[in-house]
């Protein structure tokens, strides 16, 4: 796995795609992917910064031929500002999500009906995710190259108790045409799911969740490729994340 990690690290850092792991590796299982993911995420340069969900959706899990959700680890490097222009120098997708910050540090399992309480904000997210993938992937290669994960665009926070977190909408444009528009309770049956979901499975790989970490749940509605314009995410009571893409690799 360390060999992975390292052709990974380079990979990144020189913004060459990633080697398919099953393509070389054919047998190679969802633990060895995280196996991998892990060691990739340590030879990044960076801080930690939280963590994000990826392929909630049924339809995105069974294109790549596994059975969960997965998630990926975010770095300080991927902050972006809305005022700035996107650009990158590999492809990126673009989704729309909502994020949450931990009011403490969570050790323990977690349960749906309680969890909103571990959260010191609700905001409204853009993700700029890159699988960066020199194939077609599949879920165990998105894993090992980190789920895609890349950059992001934080709104203005927001008291979770504030709100109602279930019947937040998203209507998402670009140039004026809409792209999509969908609930946040369309990810994992709701948000209170999402969140549990994603701190479980962080805690059975003894990943630490620290507070102030940022959770992004998974997308509401699908990725759109980024290409150049100008965008406008709608979240409603969350407000309105503009943004503009000025060209990717």
């Amino acid at each position: 796995m360390t060999d992975w990690a390292k052709r990974y690290a380079e990979a990144h850092l020189s913004n060459t795609p990633f080697d398919n792991v099953q393509g070389e590796l054919a047998d190679a299982s969802i633990a060895d992917a995280y196996a991998i993911q892990a060691a990739f995420a340590d030879r990044l340069p960076g801080t930690r910064v939280g963590y994000k969900a990826a392929l909630t959706a049924q339809p995105a899990q069974q294109s790549m031929d596994i059975t969960e959700p997965v998630s990926g680890v975010l770095f300080d490097w991927g902050v972006r500002e809305a005022a700035a222009p996107v650009t990158a120098p590999r492809p990126i997708l673009l989704e729309t999500e909502l994020g949450y910050r931990l009011n403490s540090d969570i050790t323990a399992p977690v349960q749906p009906d309680s969890v909103v309480g571990l959260m010191a904000s609700c905001q409204p997210m853009i993700e700029i995710a890159s699988p960066n993938l020199a194939g077609k992937p599949t879920g165990v290669d998105l894993i090992a190259a980190n789920a895609a994960s890349y950059a992001f665009i934080e709104g203005a926070a927001h008291d979770v108790y504030s709100l109602d977190l279930d019947s937040i909408s998203v209507t998402f444009t670009r140039n004026g045409s809409v792209l999509h528009h969908d609930s946040a309770a369309s990810v994992l049956e709701g948000q209170s799911n999402a969140l549990s979901w994603l701190i479980n499975h962080l805690l059975a790989r003894a990943q630490p969740l620290q507070r102030g970490m940022l959770l992004m749940t998974g997308a509401m509605g699908p990725p759109h490729p980024a290409t150049s314009g100008s965008y406008r995410a709608d979240f409603g009571p969350l407000g309105v994340i503009e943004f503009s893409v000025t060209g990717s690799g």
